[in-house]
């Protein structure tokens, strides 16, 4: 997984940095290196433990209208 994609995960959560460091229980910095050289397996491990427990949940965007012509 690319830092790319960890953050495209981070964000699909609508979650900051900080936010998600204390749900995985990790430093920011953690974070941050993460999304910039992609996550260390263990970060990759406790992601799937906050999923399976459903620490993490994605939030449902609200969709705009689309204005009829």
């Amino acid at each position: 997984m690319t830092g790319k994609e960890f953050k495209a995960i981070r964000t699909s959560f609508g979650l900051t940095q900080e936010q998600l460091a204390e749900i995985l229980d990790v430093t920011r910095l953690t974070i941050i290196n993460s999304e910039r050289r992609g996550p260390s397996k263990a970060v990759l491990s406790y992601l799937q433990v906050a999923l399976a427990k459903g620490r993490l949940q994605i939030s449902e965007k609200k969709e705009k209208p689309e204005s009829e012509s």
